[in-house]
Formats: structure tokens, C-alpha cells, sequence
């Protein structure tokens, strides 16, 4: 063998070597979480739009850590993209849930068998529930303890007032600030286990299935339609249409119409036209007597 058809083998020995090797390991600092609270405060209100709500906010606040766990622009697209969807939750409590993402976010860069759906999944989870908790504590308790407080003042002229505004601010904060922390370090440390316990499929699997569980229940809450025609029986009772259908299943209108714009959109409908149509719909059934 001649010495350059060695030394191209050799060449081709180290290309397949180094195509083989893993890439490094990147670890979060507790720097790069404080940044994602201090991003979370500042932008996660930064488009609140009926369809995604604070999810344009999320992303935002996911770009300074994703750009480092993800340096391709391939994977950072993709990691951008899944932080697009709809979120929506009480912003102190609600920072524990962006810490866990981050959590999740760093073992899938370094290998860990996460999906996609996972980690979407998970903040659709646990939106509900730290909405419900934090909207009855802060927003509804200590927001009104403060403005209690500091009203009085404003009302008699003094510029203590604007206190009440420091600390609805500063309480937020504080609070954003431990859930952030928090929902990192204590979702790091669970994850780990959870992999090496080899039950990350069961969990993911329960966490997909408590998202959609949640999102259904935002349906009933947010998707409401009520027909008007209702009839006179022989035997003088009313027979209403809406309490009839409730009394086959509760909330199927609403359902009914959520499934078919999922299914309109899967096949690759515009959102645009989705709502234009729930428009027109509803005009007709106005025009009708039907809504």
C-alpha cells in the first residue's frame, strides 16, 4: 500500500471518528435561569392574543437558554417552534412550570429521550392548576391586601398611593423569581431519577394525558354556544333544543366545535380561515333564530 493511500484511510478514520463522537455536554447555570425569570417578567405579556395567549411570551422567554442548549440553527428552530403553543397562567406561580421547561429542555439537548409532545404536554399539565392556586392568592388575595392598604392614601392626595402598584410589583417578582428557581432545580433532580428509574415513558405518557385532559377543560370554559329555538308540547310543558341536547351530553356544541376546527387545522387550514368561518356561522345562526 502506498504512503497516500495510507494516509487517505487514515484521513477517513478520523472523519468517521470524529462524526462519532458526542457532542459536549452544556450545563445551565444558575445565572442562565435568573435571566429566564428576569425574561419571563419582562415579556411574557408581550402578545395576549385569544389564540396562543402568553405563548409568543414563552418563547421569547426561552430564546437566551435555548440558543445555548441548541447552537444548530436546525434544533433552535425547532425548539423555538414548540414553545409557540398556547399557555396560559398565573405569572408568579406560573414561573415554576417555565423552570421545568428549561429543566426538560436541557437533558433533551444532552441526549435524554424527551419528545417533543413531553414537554408541551407538561406545561399544558400544569397551567390549570397553578393558575387556580396563584389567581386566588395573588391576584385575588394579596393584590387586594395591598391596594387595601395603600388606596387610602392615594384617595387623600398622597403620593404613598402609588406604593400599592411597588408592591403588587415587587410580590410578583419575588414570587416569580423562587417558582422559577424552584421548578429548575427540584424538575433537574426528578427528571434524573425518573430516567434512571427507567420510568420516563410512564410519565410522559400520564403528563400527555393530563395536558389534554386540561385543555379540555378550557373548552368548557372558554368555548360556550347556546341555541334559542325551544317549542310549546300539547301538553303546554316547553321543550327547549339546548336543554335537550345537554340532557344527551353536557357541552356538546362546544366540543363539536373545537374537534372541527382541530380537525381543519390538522389538515392544514389557516387559523385565519377557522375564525372567519366560526364568523359566518355565527352571523347566520343569528340571522336565523338558531343562536
Amino acid at each position: 500500500m502506498s504512503e497516500n493511500t495510507m494516509n487517505t484511510a487514515m484521513e477517513r478514520n478520523d472523519n468517521v471518528q470524529n462524526s462519532n463522537e458526542t457532542k459536549p455536554h452544556i450545563e445551565l447555570t444558575k445565572k442562565d435561569i435568573t435571566k429566564t425569570w428576569a425574561y419571563w417578567l419582562s415579556f411574557h405579556r408581550i402578545s395576549q392574543c385569544f389564540e396562543r395567549y402568553y405563548g409568543l411570551g414563552v418563547c421569547v422567554t426561552l430564546i437566551p437558554v435555548l440558543k445555548k442548549l441548541y447552537p444548530r440553527k436546525d434544533d433552535l428552530s425547532k425548539a423555538l417552534t414548540r414553545h409557540l403553543e398556547t399557555f396560559m397562567t398565573d405569572p408568579g406561580f406560573g414561573a415554576a412550570i417555565i423552570g421545568l421547561t428549561v429543566a426538560m429542555e436541557e437533558e433533551k439537548a444532552n441526549g435524554a429521550d424527551i419528545s417533543d409532545a413531553a414537554i408541551t404536554g407538561m406545561k399544558s399539565a400544569l397551567m390549570g392548576p397553578s393558575a387556580g392556586f396563584g389567581d386566588a392568592l395573588n391576584s385575588a388575595t394579596m393584590s387586594s391586601v395591598f391596594r387595601a392598604l395603600f388606596i387610602p392614601f392615594a384617595l387623600a392626595g398622597s403620593a404613598a398611593g402609588l406604593l400599592a402598584a411597588v408592591c403588587i410589583f415587587l410580590w410578583f417578582s419575588g414570587i416569580a423569581y423562587f417558582s422559577c428557581h424552584i421548578g429548575y432545580s427540584k424538575g433537574k433532580k426528578y427528571l434524573m431519577e425518573v430516567m434512571t428509574s427507567g420510568k420516563m415513558k410512564s410519565l410522559m405518557l400520564g403528563v400527555s394525558v393530563l395536558g389534554a385532559f386540561m385543555m379540555g377543560v378550557m373548552t368548557t370554559n372558554y368555548v360556550s354556544i347556546s341555541l334559542i329555538p325551544e317549542w310549546e308540547l300539547s301538553t303546554g310543558a316547553a321543550l327547549s333544543l339546548q336543554s335537550t341536547l345537554d340532557g344527551i351530553m353536557p357541552g356538546m356544541l362546544p366540543m363539536a366545535l373545537t374537534l372541527g376546527c382541530y380537525a381543519f387545522l390538522r389538515k392544514g387550514g389557516k387559523i385565519l380561515y377557522a375564525i372567519l368561518g366560526v364568523i359566518v356561522i355565527a352571523l347566520l345562526g343569528a340571522v336565523i333564530g338558531l343562536f
